[in-house]
């Protein structure tokens, strides 16, 4: 991946796990914004925990970064999903399992700081503890999620169980992955005659267009243009002001308007485009933090969710702010630290996908080869 470019997938995982922090311990200030920090998001403050717009933003991030590899490999489409599925569902599955451990270690707390807090009716306090406890739901969680989400979070109609029974409930992003790099896939393999392609850009536009597809399409076609490694003749001026109209664009949309999705894919442009931000996502301390985004991901919402009410329910025996707030604090520090030996798991899963791609696509040439060689002795 472009260094920069890493650095932005990095930086988007501490917006989500920021706004998770402040969804779970201190709910006001994300449910009613406009009493509880009014006079703060008239300032960029709220775009540092813009979780649904970092969501978008890793979505045009994988049309991107897919493109390139699934161009070069689109002969062997099986070999490529296969692989695909291999990388997000390795680490997701052990991302559930954390989160079944620890619903299991702190199945109540949740609830009894929801009724303190009077928000057992928000997402994030009401629902997700009530998954069944049996090992097959565990793994019917584990894997059959990742190909077909949940209710709420996918266009799909079938294979779908409730979101209220997640154990990790962030993973309702994995399923949308997989599905968008499908969508991907099928964009470069129309890339072989331009006229198709355009017109599968605009009927997946029309159809997918309100959608959390929409963000492929866009890093797909930003990476066809090239526009993370060519700088186009834009007068620096429009592109940071196309940069701070997306953040405003952001704040100031209603929670899961459209404009999220515009928002992001307008911010990603803007930022790739300018050489001064462009060079300082390329310092190495960001660009490690990259390596950091998917594990932080994976680890930080049940440890919010479940270990979060713990320690205000029974360490700290307050749900006062103060007490809340140092729990936040200690939460986010739990999920980096969680995210350790997640990395291990993660590269793991990168070298395993490659693997069975490489694997896949060598039987594939394999066969071909044999084929072509029966031709010529007939």
């Amino acid at each position: 991946m472009i260094r920069h470019l890493n650095a932005l997938r990095g930086l988007a995982a501490i917006q989500v796990l920021i706004f998770h922090a402040i969804a779970f311990l201190i709910p006001t200030v994300v449910e009613h914004p406009e009493t509880t920090i009014q006079y703060l998001r008239f300032t960029p403050l709220p775009f540092l925990y813009d979780g649904n717009f970092a969501v978008c933003l890793f979505f045009v991030l994988s049309g991107y970064v897919l493109t390139a590899p699934f161009t070069k490999n689109i002969k062997s489409p099986f070999a490529v999903i296969s692989s695909r599925w291999i990388r997000l569902a390795i680490p997701s599955i052990c991302a559930v399992f954390f989160g079944a451990i620890l619903f299991s270690t702190f199945p109540t707390q949740a609830a009894s700081l929801a009724a303190e807090l009077g928000r057992t009716g928000t997402p994030f306090h009401l629902g997700w503890w009530n998954a069944p406890r049996t090992i097959i739901d565990i793994f019917d969680d584990a894997w059959r999620q990742t190909l077909f989400g949940y209710y709420q979070t996918t266009p799909l109609p079938f294979g779908q169980r409730s979101f209220t029974q997640a154990y990790n409930g962030a993973l309702w992003t994995i399923s949308v992955e997989f599905q968008g790099s499908i969508l991907v896939f099928l964009l470069c393999a129309c890339r072989r005659w331009p006229l198709v392609w355009i017109s599968a850009i605009v009927v997946a536009t029309n159809w997918l267009g309100t959608s959390y597809f929409l963000p492929f399409i866009a890093g797909h076609i930003f990476a066809v243009n090239r526009v993370a490694e060519v700088e186009f003749p834009i007068p620096s001026p429009i592109i940071w002001m196309a940069g701070i109209g997306s953040i405003a664009l952001s704040i100031y949309a209603p929670p899961g308007a459209l404009t999220k999705l515009y928002a992001a894919v307008l911010f990603f442009f803007a930022v790739i485009q300018a050489a001064g931000v462009r060079a300082f996502l390329s310092r190495p301390w960001l660009v490690g933090l990259g390596r950091w985004s998917f594990p932080i991901y994976l680890v930080h919402w049940p440890i919010l969710g479940f270990v979060g009410p713990w320690i205000c329910v029974d360490v700290f025996q307050s749900t006062w702010l103060p007490a809340r707030l140092s729990a936040a604090v200690i939460c986010i520090a739990l999920s980096i630290a969680a995210a350790a030996p997640f990395i291990r798991i993660d590269e793991a899963a990168v070298r395993l996908s490659r693997h069975l791609r490489d694997r896949l696509m060598s039987r594939s040439a394999l066969k071909y080869l044999g084929y072509e060689g029966r031709m010529a002795n007939d």
